[in-house]
């Protein structure tokens, strides 16, 4: 070891003179030294490093990454450190290696001379005498690319090979070396210039075998971004024959799916050897163009241009070309990968292939040479083909013409071609009749058929077409046929007064953004437009509540009639280019601010539906026109024109007609309509109704600007200015009609407002031919500021507690000439500046979810939670800060996403709230506004999100701003009592006397602690505070609230311990908590037990009535006999029982038809309470047993009559215990319970007049089952926002109705939903009557169904309901059999509905939904459990398929909690939406339920929807609702396409349909009825028995009697009711003890 160690610090030294001697001699070593200079090497083979070349030339890397050997000779002495690699000790010590130092490797190898290009290339050595090494190969393959480095890999023994796989032998020599890599030394072998092995590319290969055609390069990318103009394939006929290229087919494959997509080129020969280019001429360039962009001269004769259907090269790779002979065989093929291509133009050359039909490639990523080829890339020598022979029969065509077509409809054309030797060229030749000449368009061949298309806008008159086909030698062509164009009848006035024509929403780049995107307009009227009462909406999908505005600039521009104006979007990067560039781009003439404006966006997606829609100021849609609307249909092409025709359905949608160059500012007459929409003179002007109706407001609430706007044809523009008084100019806001209230609302938010005196403001309204100004209108603005020259914060007599900030303000003077007192003493420490004022924290959001905790935060304090709001625009927050938060130096306020749970948690992977924010900024008391200077610009939005949690904002405050001098002052440490706080500035002096009340109130009252109260007792409290006076107390009696003084008692009370605590505060803010515990006793006596006579017995003589009574404290007890009644039917004298079921629960009639009394078995089971049961099932009707009991005609208002029935049913069933109210002729509910798996009771007291008549009362206990025909299908139908069929469409609404009526038996109609809005306007009473009309065809077929209120049905200022209530109250519905009962008039009900075996619930509940009704609907959906439960609202699903914040709270408050929840259906948004939610109940974390959500409105279709509405199809035997869209009117299903949108109004609902069985198991059933006769008291002790003895009794009839039982401390127990037989008299025993019952 000591050996190593000074060999190792030998080497060192050396190692250091080594260095010294090259750096003071700059020696350079060269690779013939065998002095070798290793550096920490490694074992890495990618050191690539060759013998010094006899000339000093340089290199740079190649593209591939590889290194010359140029490069490898500079860096010889070199090798590479590798980071990663493990290091020991010796690795990191330098070494020096001789030749003669043991362990140098020896390198035997026999070079190679000469190899075969079809072969791989083994080159092998022996390498010895080196004990640890690594050895590498390295070889270069082509002159223009640099050494490739392989690992040599040990075969047996010591030697090591490595291969060059043949497909890297593209040019005719191969050079190569050896390296061996030891830890301190590497050896390069051969010494000198690398070995050069020749490559023979031919020898052995079968010539005439090859393939006829070579594909010799492919140029898939274009030099430049954008789009690729100039791709192209190059073509080699490889044969000693001319070749006709119609006897073959091209195809475009997709290699990575192998899809294939085959395009037609021109007839074209290409001769023997030649080489052809083939130019895909997708830009409509010309060959002078082509020839400058590759720097060539070829001729038309050597490059053939073609565009059919071809979709160019994509250049990411994974494509190929193939060529295929008329036998459909491959003859070759040529395919390229992704980065074998870039944007510099570089291509992929091939050579031939001496196997197979792939062309083997030569380079990628190489220059494009067009018509060039090198030797090495085709055969020496071509295939030998045979003379051909001349070919003299021409191509055979068959086709039936085509005589009719729709406008604006493509048409197919079909041919059947054939040819005896080649494949025919076929070509479609059309033209419009007025034209001249005939456009040309390929037909593709399918087999022996042929078909082309001829596109859509060209089909708008008669077409004339022929066809030609070619073998490349002979021609044929058909006659010309004529396509006549039927046009349809077509309402010109229907037609949008202004369209959308044209979109471009992908165009050539301008820095690396679409630089000349454009939308075109076109005014379809017979006047000119001012375009300022208009704006373009950006849609996102077909959802206008999506709509973003996009606004001209300028916005005032005059649009003649029958011409456009065209809007250039301008983006980040395209804001210097002018129209001129514009109009270059596409060769038009536009000029600036006359029909071309500029819109300020980012641009317009390419990948994704959109629409863009024309509408007034105030989003009135006049017409949209949509893109990329077909699934899977991309709509945009680099400057290509998205070309829209007008919509012939009245509808507002363009139609699409297809993709065409792009021309702005030009139509084509298929576009746009013959006959302009007629513009009448407008004379009469809109109005104003201003609703704002505030004159003054607070500086810290909001304005909100309210206006009734009307027009007798159409407001187009609502304008607001307004101006606070520190501002020279007004701001201006355009106002949308609300969308509920049908009013126009613009907000102007208090931070506007903070340190103002007024707000002016007027509107100005346009109808688009009178623009009508209002007054001007001024809101003074107030605060409580106290605004003195010289001012404190706290007033005289103001009371104080704990610590307080005192701050002294001069309007004038600094704060270092403000002085503070405190009775006479100047305060002198702890003086410092603040701010004055409560500052407000504003900020602009938009996008926010109800229920995300999304908050404003300082520290770890929550300030204010943002979770109340859903946000689809921008809202301003203005969040109070305290100014004693604003210390002088940075106060940083923090604006947060939240999950559901937490604004705070980051850490949790629940999804947090995605918002916008912008325009932060802490407004201060006078107007001063402090920015972060981060977020200084307003405008700039930040995306909140779960990628950015949260945003810190800074804001330093100043001494400028905190200019309060200020003192907390500690009053606990001065006595309670008043004290002076005087403050001075330069010349003036204010004082405040103030009162310090430190000192809770003191609390007393009527309980004593530990006390047990027996009896009467009262409980009471005083509270009193000396200083402040008491603000205020809370009684809690064991935890719930009581009012004081509370007369109670221990009867009253649970016997045993309670607690009093009450909570008191002093105005001052000090509390004071006082604790009572107390008792009592167990008061009421126990449950008397009956002693004699038993139970049912009979007795002989006067009957003596024993009870014995006991007390839980032993007091004396008062026990009143009285006379009662039980009538059960253990005898049938007084109880009679029936049984049935009817279809509706509870039946109509007292006394249904076709009842069965009980039979005498029947009777015997529910005689007693004994556990046997009298049980009646059903599957198809409401089951019941009725009682109809005669009570004594003696009975009058003060006897107390019980029912009681004992029974059970199915588990989770509900049973409904009835009387017949006489009062309101029908049976009332008394009491229900929902079923267990155990017995159960009801019972409940009736009064003797209402359900008492002609000594009868009826009860009747019922469970729910439904009625259905035998095969369980049914149907529900689903109406909604009808509001323009009662306004403008009646005979519409009429079709819907009465199309329900005549389907009622064919489809098993059982019930129609109607969620809303059945008029547009409810002043006007004809839209009433004709709902009232269409709905009453209802009626009179008995069809069941419900309605609800929309907001057009109320009023919209003040919600009234009048009108409402009128046609649609209660009193329509009340006498409907399954009209389950109201709320508020109709405002909500429910019916019962049951069809199949099925019990459904249909809960409504109408506009103005508050948590009353909500809480309503939760106690009808509580009592009816196991039925079905539809819920009904006019808002709850937003057009986006969302929830609206209404409809998140009615789902979190009555769809969670309700498990019997299924569905909820919903209108106002004009849309169709389905939203599903699974839902777990039990909590287990498996969904339990599904409810599935619905908004269907289709009232934005022509004519108000054309009577679409749902149809339901309950189909039970697959447990699932086929839900479809159909319209009586038009006889058509579904309003949108189901192919463009499945799903949408067309799907399926799974549930679970299958009937259960219902029953009714009565065990037994009594009424009891407690008399107020007294038949005798008595007075005993606790324990005894009580007796008394009831004479004047009737031999053979049945007496009923019970017991009250009292003590003098208010207890009060009252016993069952037992009944006796009265037996035979007895002589003597007529003694007065008690009173007779005659009596």
């Amino acid at each position: 070891m000591r050996g190593k160690r000074m060999r190792n610090k030998l080497k060192k030294g050396m190692i250091f003179l080594f260095i010294l001697a090259i750096l003071l001699s700059n020696v350079s070593f060269t690779s013939n030294s065998r002095l070798v200079f290793a550096e920490n090497h490694t074992s890495s083979t990618t050191t690539n490093s060759t013998p010094q070349p006899e000339e000093d030339t340089t290199a740079a890397p190649s593209s591939d990454g590889t290194t010359t050997p140029e490069e490898t000779s500079k860096e010889a002495s070199q090798s590479t450190i590798n980071d990663s690699a493990p290091k020991d000790e010796k690795d990191s010590e330098l070494e020096i290696a001789t030749e003669e130092d043991k362990g140098s490797p020896v390198i035997q190898h026999t070079p190679i001379t000469e190899v075969k290009a079809s072969e791989d290339v083994v080159i092998a050595a022996e390498i010895t005498n080196a004990a640890e090494f690594t050895a590498a190969l390295h070889y270069q393959t082509s002159p223009d690319e640099g050494f490739h480095t392989i690992p040599m890999n040990l075969v047996e023994g010591s030697s090591y090979q490595a291969v060059v796989t043949k497909d890297q032998l593209i040019t005719d020599t191969l050079k190569y070396y050896i390296t061996v890599s030891q830890p301190d030394s590497e050896i390069i072998y051969p010494e000198g210039n690398p070995f050069e092995v020749t490559v023979s590319q031919e020898d052995g290969v079968d010539y005439n075998s090859l393939p006829h055609l070579l594909i010799t390069e492919i140029s898939p990318n274009s030099q430049g971004s954008g789009t690729d103009y100039y791709e192209y394939f190059e073509l080699y006929n490889n044969t000693n024959q001319p070749l006709n290229l119609t006897n073959y087919s091209f195809i475009y494959r997709y290699t990575d799916t192998g899809n294939e997509l085959s395009f037609q080129i021109p007839v074209t020969t290409i001769e023997p050897q030649e080489t052809l280019v083939f130019w895909f001429n997708n830009g409509n360039k010309t060959l002078s163009d082509f020839n400058a962009n590759f720097g060539t001269e070829l001729s038309e004769e050597q490059v053939v241009q073609f565009n059919d259907v071809f979709p160019g090269f994509a250049n990411g790779g994974n494509r190929a070309i193939v060529i295929k002979d008329h036998t459909g065989a491959e003859v070759i093929s040529a395919s390229y990968l992704s980065g074998e291509t870039d944007n510099t133009g570089a291509v992929v050359e091939y050579k031939y292939p001496t196997t197979g039909t792939e062309m083997v490639k030569h380079q990628v990523l190489t220059l494009p040479t067009p018509s060039t080829i090198e030797a090495i890339q085709v055969p020496e020598t071509p295939v030998t083909l045979p003379d051909q022979p001349k070919d003299v029969e021409a191509p055979v065509i068959t086709h039936t013409p085509i005589t009719s077509s729709q406008p604006l409809t493509s048409i197919q054309i079909e041919a059947r071609v054939t040819d005896n030797v080649a494949v025919p060229v076929v070509t479609l030749h059309y033209k419009k009749e007025s034209d001249l000449d005939f456009t040309s368009i390929p037909m593709s061949p399918n087999g022996e058929t042929y078909m082309a298309e001829i596109p859509s806008f060209h089909v708008y008159e008669p077409i004339v077409y022929f066809i030609e086909a070619s073998d490349g030698v002979n021609f044929t062509t058909t006659d010309e046929y004529t396509i006549q164009v039927v046009q349809p009848e077509v309402d010109f006035t229907s037609i949008p007064y202004l369209l959308v024509t044209e979109i471009v929403p992908d165009t050539t780049n301008v820095g690396t953004a679409d630089g000349y995107e454009f939308i075109e307009i076109y005014n379809n009227s017979d006047q000119a437009i001012n375009f300022k009462d208009y704006k373009m909406y950006y849609r996102y999908g077909t959802d206008p509540a999506t709509d973003v505005v996009w606004p001209s600039d300028p916005e005032e521009v005059v649009i003649p009639a029958g011409e456009t104006l065209v809007l250039w979007i301008i983006n980040t990067q395209n804001r210097e280019q002018t129209v001129a560039d514009f109009n270059a781009n596409y060769g038009s003439s536009l000029v600036e601010n006359e029909d071309i404006v500029r819109i300020y966006s980012d641009g317009m997606a390419n990948g994704s539906m959109r629409g863009l829609v024309i509408g007034t100021n105030t989003h009135k849609e006049i017409s949209v026109s949509y893109y990329n609307d077909e699934p899977n249909v991309d709509d945009t092409f680099a400057n290509k024109g998205i070309v829209f025709g007008y919509p012939t359905d009245k509808s507002t949608v363009g139609k699409k007609i297809g993709i065409l160059d792009a021309t702005p500012g030009r139509v084509e007459g298929f576009q746009v309509p013959s006959e302009p929409v007629h513009s009448e003179e407008d004379t009469v002007p809109p109005t104003i109704e201003n609703l704002t109706n505030v004159t003054e407001v607070n500086q810290k609430d909001n304005i909100d600007i309210t206006a009734n706007v009307t027009d007798d044809k159409e407001v187009k523009s609502v304008r607001l200015f307004y101006k606070v008084d520190n501002q020279d100019t007004y701001r201006e806001a355009i106002l949308q009609e609300n969308y509920d209230d049908l009013l126009y609302h613009h907000m102007i938010y208090s931070p506007d407002l903070i340190g103002n005196q007024f707000v002016d403001y007027y509107l100005v309204v346009s109808d688009g031919s009178t623009e009508v100004t209002s007054d001007t209108y001024r809101v003074t603005i107030t605060n409580e500021l106290d605004s003195s020259s010289l001012r404190l914060n706290v007033k005289s007599d103001e009371i104080l507690r704990g610590e307080k900030e005192l701050k002294a303000t001069s309007a004038t003077d600094a704060p270092d000439d403000i002085k503070m007192f405190i009775d006479g003493n100047e305060v002198t420490e702890g003086l410092y500046q603040s701010v004055e004022h409560t500052a407000y924290f504003a900020f602009e959001v938009n996008g926010l979810n109800t229920y995300f905790q999304n908050a404003v935060t300082m520290g770890e304090e929550v300030l204010y939670t943002m979770d109340d709001d859903w946000l689809t625009q921008w809202k301003t927050f203005s969040i109070p800060i305290e100014p004693e938060r604003l210390a002088v130096g940075e106060t940083v306020i923090t604006v947060r996403t939240g999950n559901k749970a937490s604004p705070f948690d980051l850490d949790s992977a629940e999804n947090r709230d995605d918002f916008d924010l912008k325009n932060v900024r802490l407004v201060l008391a006078d107007g001063t506004i402090i920015k972060d200077p981060s977020y200084s610009d307003p405008s700039q939005i930040l995306k909140m999100n779960d990628a950015n949690p949260f945003v810190d904002f800074t804001f330093t405050i100043t001494e400028n701003e905190a200019r309060s001098k200020t003192y907390r002052w500690d009053t606990t440490s001065v006595s309670d009592g008043k004290h002076v706080v005087m403050v001075q500035d330069k010349d003036e002096e204010v004082s405040s006397e103030l009162v310090v009340d430190n000192t809770a109130p003191t609390v007393k009252t009527s309980l004593k602690e530990g006390k047990e109260y027996k009896g009467a007792f009262s409980i009471d409290v005083d509270v009193k505070d000396k200083l402040s006076g008491v603000d205020s107390y809370k009684v809690l009696l064991d935890g719930k609230d009581i009012q004081v003084p509370l007369e109670t008692s221990s009867a009253e009370l649970i016997p045993g311990e309670h607690e009093l605590l009450i909570t008191a505060f002093d105005k001052a803010g000090n509390q004071q908590e006082t604790r009572v515990e107390f008792s009592v006793a167990d008061e009421n006596p126990s449950q008397p037990e009956v002693v004699s006579p038993a139970n049912h017995s009979i007795v002989d003589g006067d009957p003596k009535l024993q009870v014995k009574v006991t007390d839980p404290t032993n007091d004396k007890l008062d026990v009143t006999f009285y006379k009662g009644y039980k009538y059960d039917l253990s005898t049938d004298v007084h109880v009679k029982g029936f049984k049935h079921a009817t279809e509706f629960e509870p039946p109509l009639q007292m006394v249904p038809e076709g009842e069965q009394a009980f039979t005498s078995e029947d009777i015997q089971l529910v005689s007693k309470a004994d556990g046997s049961y009298l049980i009646s099932d059903s599957e198809t009707q409401f089951p019941y047993h009725r009682f109809d009991v005669t009570v004594d005609e003696s009975l009058d208002e003060n006897d107390r009559v019980e029912l009681y029935w004992k029974g059970n049913s199915l588990e989770g069933r509900k049973v409904s215990m009835y009387a017949w109210n006489h009062g309101s002729n029908q049976w009332t509910l008394i009491d229900y319970k929902i079923a267990g798996t155990e017995d159960f009771q009801l019972k409940g007291l009736v009064t003797v007049s209402e359900y008492v008549k002609d000594s009868k009362i009826n009860v009747l206990v019922q469970d729910e089952i439904p009625s259905t025909p035998d095969d369980y299908d049914y149907t529900f139908v689903w109406m909604s926002d009808t509001q323009f069929y009662s306004e403008s469409f009646p005979y519409i609404y009429e079709r819907q109705t009465e199309w329900i009526a005549e389907k009622q038996e064919e489809l098993k109609i059982k019930y129609v939903f109607h969620t809303g809005d059945l008029v547009n306007k409810s002043n006007q009473e004809y839209q009433w009557k004709n709902a009232d009309n269409f709905m009453k065809v209802l009626d009179d077929h008995q069809i069941p169904y419900g309605v609800l209120a929309g907001n057009h049905d109320v009023d919209q200022v003040s919600n009234d309901y009048t009108e409402y209530y009128k046609y649609f109250g209660e009193d329509r519905f009340k006498d409907k059999p399954y009209y389950g009962g109201s709320y508020l008039n109709n405002r909500g009900h429910y019916d019962l509905i049951s069809a199949g075996g099925n019990d459904f619930i249909m809960v409504y509940l109408g506009w103005g939904v508050t948590d009353e009704g909500i809480q309503w609907v939760n106690e009808v959906l509580a009592a009816h459990p196991d039925e079905l439960a539809i819920l009904n609202f006019h808002e709850y699903l937003l057009a986006t398929g969302s929830r609206h914040p209404l409809g998140e709270k009615l789902y979190n408050e009555i769809v969670l909690p309700n498990p019997n929840v299924i569905a909820v259906l919903s209108g106002h948004y004009h849309e169709a939406q389905t939203l599903v939610d699974q839902i777990d109940d039990d909590g287990d974390g498996v969904a339990d339920r599904q409810v599935t959500q619905m908004l269907a409105d289709y009232q934005a279709g022509p004519e108000g929807g054309q009577g679409y509405m749902r149809l339901l199809h309950f189909d039970q035997d697959n447990n699932r609702i086929l839900v479809n869209t159909y319209s009586p009117y038009l006889d058509d299903y579904n309003y949108y396409d189901t192919g463009a949108f499945p799903g949408k109004d067309e799907f399926v609902i799974n549930l679970d349909l299958a009937p259960s069985k219902k029953r009714v198991a009565t065990d037994y059933f009594a009424v009891n009825i407690y008399t107020d006769h007294v038949i005798d008291t008595d007075k005993v002790k606790s324990g005894d028995i009580a007796e008394a003895v009831w004479n004047g009794l009737e031999s053979n009839k049945a007496y009923s009697w019970y017991v009250i039982v009292e003590d003098k401390y208010t207890g009060r127990t009252i016993s069952d009711i037992w009944t006796f037989v009265k037996g035979k008299e007895i002589e003597g025993s007529k003694k007065k003890i008690g009173s007779s019952d005659s009596d």
